[in-house]
């Protein structure tokens, strides 16, 4: 393993070929959607500092692919929006050939990066409730409430398989010409031994 002292510049240059298709088809109280994209990257990676440099050109490849069905019940006070969604991706790096030069030699090596596989089942209820706005400026609050529960399958070098749960809470306002929205996002998520955990506020304005 080697250690960079000093000023390191990455230079990263991508040319993707993206294909993106999506399909959305209402059915009662049921939408089902789908999502297919291909990438395609050639990476040209530059490091150097004042004792050595690490040049490389490479390609990756990735492929995603998701279904989703979501439904929606109204009551009373609330509506529930279930979704079962699962998603599915690939990516492949393969042999990455490394320049590498210092001050009194030059030499070549190759890394096998290898490829990540990455599978996620989810059932996610979401529980939408509309309450009143905290003030005259704004028209509408909503706060949501979504309960996750989460399988996941994960090969890089070695594999592993691991289901857990979550939970994500979210307030919202937005003004009455729909210009102006505030919000604010917590979440918590731990699928067998890793935990996921985020908290965010959000002011957006379009004039």
């Amino acid at each position: 393993m080697a250690s960079f002292d000093g000023l390191v510049r990455t230079t990263i240059k991508t040319d993707n070929h993206h294909l993106l298709q999506e399909m959305c088809r209402p059915h009662s109280s049921l939408l089902g959607r789908g999502r297919c994209q291909i990438t395609s990257r050639l990476i040209q990676l530059d490091i150097r500092d004042t004792t050595v440099s690490v040049g490389s050109d490479y390609n990756t490849s990735s492929v995603q692919l998701g279904l989703a069905i979501t439904g929606y019940r109204e009551f009373s006070r609330f509506e529930l929006r279930p979704e079962l969604s699962l998603a599915y991706g690939y990516t492949d790096v393969g042999n990455v050939a490394l320049d590498i030069s210092t001050a009194n030699s030059t030499l070549q090596d190759t890394l096998d990066a290898g490829s990540i596989e990455l599978g996620r089942l989810s059932f996610e209820p979401e529980f939408f409730f509309p309450l009143n706005a905290p003030s005259s400026l704004y028209y509408e609050a909503t706060f949501r409430v979504t309960p996750t529960l989460t399988c996941e399958y994960l090969r890089t070098t070695s594999s592993r398989q691991d289901c857990g749960g979550g939970l994500r809470l979210e307030w919202n306002v937005s003004s009455f010409d729909a210009l102006n929205e505030f919000s604010i996002r917590a979440s918590r998520e731990v699928i067998g031994g890793t935990s996921r955990n985020s908290i965010g506020l959000q002011f957006e304005s379009q004039f």
